[in-house]
Parts: C-alpha cells; structure tokens; sequence
C-alpha cells in the first residue's frame, strides 16, 4: 500500500520500519488515552485538580497520580491506573530512544537495528547506542498493546465517572 522508496519489500530494513511504525503508532493511541485522561479529570473538576493540563509524560503521570488518588469516584481502579503509568514510564525510554535517535546501519546486527541517541542535559551531549532486537521485539509488541488496551478502558472508566453537570 504504501511504497518506501529504495526499500526492498520483505527485507530486514522492511520490517525495521513497520516494527518502528507500530511502536509510534500504538504509542500515539496510549498517549491519546492518557491526554483524554487528564483533560477529563481537569475539566470535570474545574480546575480544582489543575491550574493548567499538563503537556510532557512526566508531568502527565505525576497529575494523574495526585488526582487519582484523592477523586473518590475512581477509588476502585487506584491500583490498575498505577499499573498502567507504570507501564508508561517503562515503555517510554525505547520509545523515545527509536523515535528520537537515528539508525546507524540498514544492515542487521546481531539480529537486529542499533540506533544512535544523542542525550543532553545542561552542559553536556553524549551519545550511546540502543539496540531493538528480533528477540525483544514481541515482547515489546505485547507490552505496548496491553497498554493501549489498559489505557483505553480506563479513559472509558474516568469518562464514565464525570460529576454531572449541574
């Protein structure tokens, strides 16, 4: 359906790519679920739980956390809203490390792709590479749809427990 230009179809950089699209992909819609999340929470609580909708991963977890915890009508799923932004902060290291760092080699090595990332904090860059294996990739795969799917039903849960309006 869709042509990669000087990509042979059925090779290992073939499958590189629809492996690394999937992972972008269902992290989008984990990410989508997690934002309807948040947004529901803040507004369903006139701002009462935040000033201003969180924008980075980081600072998303943390407002759901706190709200979470102290909204009365989401009590019974506390524990599975910790397990699925545990499952965020697992998964987002490789997702940010395919998604930001670049190929090194269109050729496999050691039965996969090693990609470069550079890393930054206030003084300094440094590099390291992250390898995505054969092997590493279906767990992954798994994790990744496990998430969407968590993320999803909790969204449905949050959206499901909005105070009415009144």
């Amino acid at each position: 359906m869709f042509k990669l230009p000087g990509i042979k179809p059925g090779s290992d950089l073939e499958s590189l790519f629809s492996a690394v699209g999937f992972i972008v992909i269902q992290w989008g819609q984990a990410e989508q679920s997690l934002d309807l999340i948040v947004s529901t929470l803040s507004h369903a609580y006139r701002g009462q739980k935040a000033r201003r909708l969180p924008v980075m991963l980081e600072t998303k977890i943390t407002f759901l956390r706190n709200c979470i915890s102290s909204t009365p009508e989401l009590a019974n799923v506390v524990t599975d809203f910790e397990a699925m932004l545990q499952d965020f902060e697992a998964l987002a290291p490789m997702r940010n490390d395919l998604v930001h760092g670049a190929i090194t080699s269109v050729v496999p090595i050691s039965r996969g792709f090693t990609f470069l990332k550079f890393d930054s904090d206030k003084e300094y860059n440094t590099t390291r590479l992250v390898h995505l294996s054969d092997d590493e990739f279906p767990f992954l795969r798994r994790r990744l749809q496990r998430l969407v799917n968590e993320a999803n039903r909790l969204a449905r849960v949050v959206m499901d427990s909005r105070p009415s309006v009144k």
